[in-house]
């Protein structure tokens, strides 16, 4: 059975990309204001290494800093998805599905 908790000290790989394929960033402000979320809910409970915001979909690395933070990367996608249905005026789910996250346990990856 997969174990979903992020654990402290580990890098994990997380992503996640739009619903049936839709933008989660339309203009440049949208970058900006996910980026600004970012700092506020993953920099306290997370080192943050390379990442890609693109239109559909998200890449970021990260060690954990602090036991099971799955809460604070919660209201981050939650406050985005907030933003985003307010700013377009929309409603309901952005991404397909929870995030998505990769233990990376070896140099390789």
């Amino acid at each position: 059975m997969k174990d979903d908790k992020l654990l402290s000290g580990e890098l994990y790989h997380i992503y996640n990309c739009g619903i049936n394929g839709m933008d989660l960033f339309r203009e440049s402000e949208n970058y900006e204001h996910f980026l600004s979320l970012m700092d506020k809910f993953i920099l306290p409970v997370a080192e943050i290494f390379p990442w890609v915001l693109m239109q559909n979909h998200f890449h970021l690395l990260v060690r954990i800093k602090i036991p099971n933070p799955n809460l604070h990367f919660s209201h981050l996608f939650n406050a985005y998805s907030k933003y985003f249905n307010k700013r377009y005026t929309r409603q309901g789910v952005l991404s397909k599905r929870r995030f998505k996250r990769k233990h990376i346990d070896n140099e390789r990856y």
